[in-house]
This record gives C-alpha cells, sequence and structure tokens, in this order.
C-alpha cells in the first residue's frame, strides 16, 4: 500500500492485523510513547494523521481531548465510526496532501507508520504545519532508516527503484497485494520538517521505528 493505491483488500487486511486480540505489540510500547507524549505537551485537540480504523482514538489516556483521524480509506474511516465515535471524536476521509483543515487549527498533530507509505513527505510535513498551532506539537511515528532491511525481507517479489520499494504481501485470505514503501534517509526526513518550519526536539527508536517529535516554530 502506499498513498496512490489504497484499496479494499488492504484495508481489511490492517483491520484484521489491528484488532486481532493476539496482536499486542502496539500495547506494549507504540500506545504508551502516545500517551506520554499528549501528557507532556498537554494539548486538547488532536489529529491523527492516517488514523487507519481508529484505535489510537482510545489510547491518548485523557477523555477529554478533542481527536479528529484522517484516513484515505472510506472503509477504514467507516470501520472507525463503528467502533469508536464519540461527541469527542471525529472520523474523516481525507489526503495527507490536502487536509480538509484550516490552518492553525489543531494544538497536536501525530502519525503512526505512514511517512514511509508517502512518495512526498515534503508536501505531508507542509500541510501537517499548515494546520499545526504556532508553537504546535507532532509526532511522527515512521520507519527506522538504520532498519529498513527489517521492514523488506517480509516482502516477495522484491523490486528497488532507487528509494522506491515494492513487494507482493500474502494476506491471511490467500489473496496478495503489491505494497509499496519509501525508502527516505534520516537527512531527508529531518530536513522536510525542517523546510515545513517544524523543529524536531526529539528522536526515539522504537523496535523497527523511529519517533521523531517537536513543534512548530
Amino acid at each position: 500500500m502506499d498513498d496512490k493505491n489504497f484499496n479494499q483488500t488492504f484495508a481489511n487486511e490492517w483491520i484484521r492485523i489491528i484488532e486481532d486480540p493476539s496482536a499486542n505489540i502496539r500495547e506494549n510500547d507504540l500506545y504508551p510513547l502516545i500517551r506520554e507524549w499528549v501528557q507532556q505537551t498537554k494539548a486538547k485537540n488532536i489529529l491523527d494523521l492516517g488514523c487507519g480504523q481508529g484505535i489510537c482514538s482510545t489510547k491518548l489516556g485523557d477523555s477529554q481531548i478533542s481527536y479528529v483521524g484522517v484516513d484515505p480509506s472510506p472503509d477504514l474511516i467507516f470501520r472507525a465510526k463503528e467502533l469508536y465515535s464519540q461527541d469527542h471524536r471525529t472520523f474523516v476521509v481525507g489526503n495527507v496532501y490536502s487536509l480538509p483543515f484550516q490552518n492553525l487549527h489543531f494544538d497536536a498533530v501525530f502519525s503512526i507508520a505512514v511517512w514511509h507509505l508517502l512518495s512526498d513527505i515534503a508536501k505531508a510535513s507542509s500541510e501537517l504545519s499548515r494546520v499545526l498551532k504556532d508553537k504546535g506539537n507532532f509526532l511522527i511515528v515512521t520507519a527506522d532508516p538504520n532498519q529498513y532491511p527489517t521492514w523488506t525481507e517480509k516482502f516477495a517479489d522484491q523490486k528497488l527503484n532507487g528509494q522506491i520499494f515494492s513487494g507482493t504481501h500474502f494476506n491471511s485470505d490467500g489473496t496478495t497485494s503489491i505494497d509499496t514503501l519509501y525508502l527516505y534517509s534520516m537527512d531527508e526526513i529531518i530536513s522536510s520538517f525542517n523546510i515545513a518550519g517544524l523543529t524536531i526536539t526529539h528522536i526515539q527508536v522504537v523496535r523497527s521505528l523511529v519517533a521523531i517529535s517537536g513543534y512548530k516554530t
């Protein structure tokens, strides 16, 4: 899956992975990371870029936070509304390159395991910065460039064209899908944030991911 070929097969597979009771890896590291970030930033109006089927909306540690999740998949947004809709939780179909929100709207913006699926992180970072309030905080968790082999080794029929990796993923229902990953260097990731007026204050490795946090200058 990438930002140009998201389909229902991948959406269904993602729902299966995240909702599987045995899939507790996120509970051990990613969700505590998000909760700690929310506590530190004291944000009350938060945007989740690439929210999937919305489970992060329940992991913020503060039931009074106004949460908006945006995702390009209508199937995942439908599932998010079905599972997690409440007065303070909103789920919207939208594209990270053209977010359907006003300028300077959110106290904080986060994204989990999305940035390495985007073909244009400079444009995505610019949109993040546009909807983020001045001095607002961001948290991007993406594939660790130092551990890209961990991400690519599970695919069959691997192809690499510059930084664009593609391979075949075997889904649980017996179908296959072609996934695309963009293997950006850490310098490129950092540069995309800096150009967008985002200052990085902390970088932390989490398993095969890297968590990059900071604020809008």
